[in-house]
């Protein structure tokens, strides 16, 4: 299906853009970041993280270039890890819709202490070990959608629905069972 598709999109002279090269593996979460600006605190949500960098949806807009501090809650218990990265690339709302992406800021990390590195390598790995379990949540739709997004958030692919005869064959789907 994928081959028709881009070749009906060649035949269309339909280009799509690849996404720019990647130094390291990024994992897709939802995740609250404090971004340190000249001109104060600003709340945004990280979209993906990696072991070098984060690309981040702030509630203000943020200078390409500029080294900015940030500061995240992990998932360890522990204190926040703070650090300081460069905003390295910006996709704004058009180009983010024409390459069906999300709008942010692309942020490489620049510095931090070697505690807070470890413990952001940790938190990496824990969401690639996330991200590669498979989650078929049950639920009302109502409810369906708040599990999906959650745990989505926290890095886990997530599949489901109310109807039982769906999940089912959600379940069967793959050759892999499901994990939860």
């Amino acid at each position: 299906q994928l081959t028709e598709l881009l070749t009906a999109a060649r035949a269309a002279r339909v280009t799509i853009k690849p996404p720019p090269a990647r130094a390291t593996r990024r994992f897709v979460v939802e995740w609250p970041v404090i971004i340190g600006t000249p001109c104060g605190a600003i709340k945004a949500e990280a979209l993906d993280v990696s072991a070098t960098g984060l690309f981040v949806r702030p509630n203000v807009a943020l200078d390409p270039g500029a080294l900015v501090n940030f500061s995240v809650v992990l998932d360890d218990t522990g204190p926040p890890v703070a650090g300081r990265a460069r905003v390295v690339r910006k996709i704004d709302d058009h180009d983010a819709e024409a390459a069906g992406l999300a709008a942010g800021y692309g942020c490489s990390i620049r510095e931090m202490t070697a505690y807070d590195r470890e413990r952001w390598l940790e938190f990496i790995v824990r969401i690639e070990r996330r991200a590669e379990k498979r989650v078929l949540v049950g639920a009302s739709p109502e409810r369906f959608t708040e599990l999906q997004t959650a745990l989505a958030g926290a890095g886990y692919a997530v599949t489901g629905g109310a109807d039982p005869g769906a999940l089912a064959q959600l379940a069967n789907a793959d050759t892999r069972p499901v994990d939860a």
